[in-house]
């Protein structure tokens, strides 16, 4: 497995937690807003219609009740017309009709949308400017928006219902009736609602995500350790635990490459150590106690490797009853050392096969490279162990 290759392995399982964690955010905030503009535009269409049907009611009611709203036209038809001098009887009259409502303006207009009467004083007299709600209730139809305004009077704003609503006489609409109903209690009631409403929403959603998260945060752990353990299961030779030979190669590779670079720096030792060992009499020994003292053998041999070399030494085995070792960054009498070092725990410590001890001794070749060509190198160090081999075995020789 190549380090790129097994970077994007490893990052693979954190991606995708902080692709979920990213997500879940989204999802939260979007559902949220969703929520609340859905519940503020449901809320908010009841209240509108809620006025307007309590407009319509009272606006009729007024007209029923208040006859002396009316005048005779000139065809004896009747319309709407309010003297000045009834103007206080009338107030007080919409008082009554008004006082349990939260009412906020009482306008009046006829079919030519002259305001005959108004809470707003101001306005008596005047033809109306908007035509639009105004012609839409004269044709039957009743209006309402919902609007912020301040009263006539106030220094504060209110929010209000505007309904537009047609003032019938019979079957004839004889003008318009235009109400403002304040609806800020209600809205301020509803700003709660949807505040417990959000959070009510927020807390579900987190407990959610927030258990999805632990679930998807153990599945990418469990992730992680396979894939950790595929790496290593790609990297290391399975009986003894050390690198394989693939790894071997390629970390090898690497550190001649080094070389031609420290030494443009003027820095490290200028070599590569490369220490080559084989198993004296290994086929004897399997062909005595078996294969699986063979493999006894080997896993012994490499738990003293390890021990006799160095943290940033590359231990691996090279095939069969060979292990190479790797030492970066050195020269020639070290590498010689820890090829001694070597050599001399598989000699002195004896091994054990069953109920049976007996010496162990290993042969050695081992050279130094000082250029960045790996596969002369090794060739070197495997010449330097055939020597010891055809030399007598159970020693060291040099390339």
């Amino acid at each position: 497995m190549t380090s790129a290759v097994a970077t994007r392995v490893r990052r693979g399982p954190a991606r995708l937690l902080r692709s979920f964690a990213i997500g879940a955010a989204i999802a939260v905030v979007a559902s949220v807003a969703l929520a609340g503009l859905g519940v503020y535009r449901i809320y908010s269409a009841h209240v509108v219609r809620t006025a307007e049907i309590e407009a319509v009611r009272l606006a009729q009611m007024i007209l029923d009740q208040e006859r002396a709203l009316l005048t005779a036209g000139p065809r004896g038809a009747t319309r709407l017309a309010v003297s000045p001098a009834r103007l206080p009887t009338i107030d007080t009259q919409m008082l009554r009709h008004t006082a349990s409502l939260a009412m906020a303006g009482l306008t009046l207009l006829d079919e030519d949308g002259r305001v005959v009467y108004s809470t707003e004083r101001a306005t008596i007299g005047t033809v109306i400017a908007d035509a639009g709600p105004f012609a839409a209730a004269l044709s039957g139809r009743p209006t309402s928006t919902l609007a912020t305004r301040v009263p006539p009077g106030a220094s504060t704003e209110i929010d209000s219902v505007e309904s537009h609503v047609p003032l019938r006489d019979g079957d004839r609409i004889i003008g318009v009736a235009q109400l403002a109903t304040d609806v800020t209690w209600t809205r301020r009631e509803f700003g709660r609602v949807l505040a417990l409403s959000t959070g009510a929403v927020v807390v579900v959603l987190l407990g959610v995500l927030g258990f999805l998260f632990v679930v998807v945060r153990g599945a990418a752990r469990q992730v992680e350790e396979a894939h950790r353990d595929l790496e290593m299961m790609a990297i290391t030779d399975g009986l003894t635990g050390l690198a394989n030979r693939r790894y071997l190669m390629a970390r090898a590779a690497d550190e001649c490459a080094r070389i031609p670079r420290q030494r443009a720096k003027g820095g490290g030792k200028g070599g590569v150590g490369f220490i080559m060992a084989d198993v004296d009499d290994f086929k004897a020994v399997n062909d005595t106690y078996g294969h699986l003292a063979g493999d006894a053998i080997l896993r012994a041999m490499a738990d003293r490797i390890r021990r006799v070399t160095r943290r940033y030494d590359i231990v691996g085995r090279y095939g069969g009853d060979e292990f190479l070792v790797v030492v970066p960054d050195t020269d020639f009498d070290e590498t010689r050392g820890v090829a001694e070092r070597l050599w001399q725990v598989v000699r002195e410590e004896p091994f054990t096969l069953g109920e049976a001890r007996g010496p162990m001794t290993v042969s050695v070749g081992f050279t130094c490279a000082d250029d960045d060509d790996v596969n002369t190198a090794i060739k070197r160090a495997d010449e330097a162990l055939y020597r010891a081999k055809h030399a007598g075995r159970d020693r060291l020789v040099a390339f």
